[in-house]
């Protein structure tokens, strides 16, 4: 009995907890959609990890409001993990200051696309960052770092700040070019109400959906210059294999009943053979899903037919960034395969086999005219019938991009301004402007104009029960939504027609 009660003893010894949190971003806004790097981190480690029976993982999502930071006793934690973007940098460091006092003996590390591009604004509030895909890194400091009490240094893909205030980047980790290596996400790692906002019925384009989210690539091949892709990603590109994301398809159906789907890839049409191959799967579901795409892609002569059967295997909805309606501005922010002649063609296909379309523009880019600016308005309402709705966003030039370090040189943002950068999902309350080149007002009264025709297309009754489920969903996000839209929408309804 002695005996047996010691190696119990050692192996609680050994034993390590880990928090991962995904903070709130700086609107206070909420998003439901399945943390999937925190699903993807745990069934990594779950999987390749050494002493995976020997590690216990609690996931705390701040924007599903179930609970609070205060709810977990931090201090019991050996290691806490952060996962931001750049609209979470302001709330990231406050949850950092409340660990450090509250876990002081814990190890903070903080991953994210923010933490890549610019890893030394947040190695002041924590230990150590992850830069790049965390799967590999993150089995490695749990193994490696917490149960072999191996040095930083012997950690590839992190940077951290010695005692003496140093800081050092250890080498390199390469990309995860078998995709398919990476184990389906186990949702046993969500708790029972985190997956019960996740999978939650849902209203939205005239229909209620039970949805569920997938990412099928890694990378993009594109340079956009707005976009951080390619500083993460170097325009490379890695795919799940078809028969991988079909077994991934088959899950969400049967244990989560899903009967919509979302392909979060940032190009899933790159690859006709394998959008083919996972197309013929899905005409034998009843789901319906969307999925974003790339003007250039629809337009190559190789994917005729392929909208068809996109649309009879449930395609509902397509996500294009078409950006700007200005041919300049669109080649300065997407290169010079892009044209109007392109996006015309695009919109007019897909409208054809029947699929909707979505399109994001971006208003106010440096450089732009308000020649440029009415040129979107026009391309815009030119195809009013065609894009069933749209996002009409402020032109932000976030950190890792070309944008940033253009707007930069002109002094139009600075270090301090990327605390305040709002989530793109909640622009509506933002009135910044990045540009030098138009007057304020005309973007924000463009934008609300805009903004105000394809939702005034919409049916009412449709608009009425999409904002009654919202309010059910998550009252105070929503309320605080349409109250500053429509002030805004006041503000700038100068605009004539």
């Amino acid at each position: 009995m002695k005996a047996i009660k010691e190696m119990v003893e050692s192996a609680g010894e050994k034993s390590i907890k880990i928090l991962l949190i995904n903070p709130l971003n700086s609107a206070k806004n909420s998003y439901y959609g399945v943390h999937l790097a925190f699903g993807y981190l745990c069934s990594y480690y779950e999987k390749y990890g050494n002493n995976y029976k020997d590690v216990k993982f609690d996931i705390f999502d701040e924007c599903l409001n179930i609970n609070r930071l205060e709810d977990f006793n931090c201090s019991d934690y050996d290691l806490i993990g952060l996962s931001l973007t750049t609209p979470q940098l302001k709330r990231t460091r406050e949850i950092a200051k409340y660990l450090r006092i509250k876990a002081p003996k814990s190890t903070i590390i903080a991953g994210g696309v923010h933490s890549t591009v610019r890893p030394k604004d947040v190695l002041g509030i924590v230990d150590t960052v992850c830069i790049g895909a965390g799967e590999e890194t993150f089995l490695d400091l749990v193994d490696n770092y917490l149960f072999e009490k191996r040095d930083l240094k012997e950690i590839k893909g992190i940077c951290y700040k010695t005692k003496s205030g140093e800081i050092v980047f250890t080498e390199k980790r390469g990309f995860i070019k078998d995709l398919d290596r990476i184990p389906r996400i186990n949702y046993k790692f969500f708790t029972r109400a985190m997956k019960k906002k996740y999978f939650r019925r849902s209203y939205d384009m005239g229909h209620f959906w039970r949805a569920g989210q997938v990412i099928t690539t890694r990378g993009c091949p594109y340079n956009c210059t707005f976009c951080s892709a390619n500083s993460i990603w170097h325009r490379k590109v890695w795919m799940h294999s078809a028969e991988y994301v079909i077994d991934e398809i088959k899950y969400l159906v049967r244990e989560h009943k899903i009967n919509y789907l979302g392909f979060f890839d940032d190009i899933f049409t790159l690859d006709e053979k394998r959008t083919r191959k996972i197309c013929k799967y899905l005409k034998t579901t009843n789901l319906r899903w969307s999925c974003n795409a790339r003007v250039e892609t629809v337009c190559r002569p190789s994917f005729r037919g392929l909208l068809e059967e996109m649309k009879e295997a449930g395609c509902f909805i397509m996500h294009f960034g078409f950006e700007s309606g200005s041919e300049r501005i669109m080649k300065f922010m997407k290169g010079q395969t892009s044209s109007l002649e392109s996006y015309q063609k695009a919109i007019d296909l897909v409208y054809k086999a029947g699929i909707k379309i979505h399109g994001f523009f971006m208003l106010g880019t440096q450089g732009e005219t308000i020649e440029d600016i009415m040129a979107t308005k026009k391309f815009a309402e030119k195809n009013l019938h065609k894009i069933y709705s749209a996002d009409f966003y402020i032109t932000t030039p976030f950190p890792g991009t070309a944008l940033w370090d253009i707007c930069k040189k002109r002094n139009l943002v600075s270090d301090k301004d990327v605390e305040e950068f709002s989530d793109l999902g909640v622009q509506y309350i933002t009135e910044k402007t990045y540009c030098d080149t138009v007057p304020e007002e005309v973007i924000h009264e463009t934008r609300y104009y805009l903004k105000n025709r394809f939702y005034s297309k919409k049916p009412w009754g449709e608009k009425a029960l999409w904002f009654l489920m919202k309010v059910i969903d998550s009252p105070a996000p929503t309320l605080r939504f349409v109250f500053n839209f429509y002030l805004r929408k006041i503000k700038y309804f100068r605009i004539s027609k």
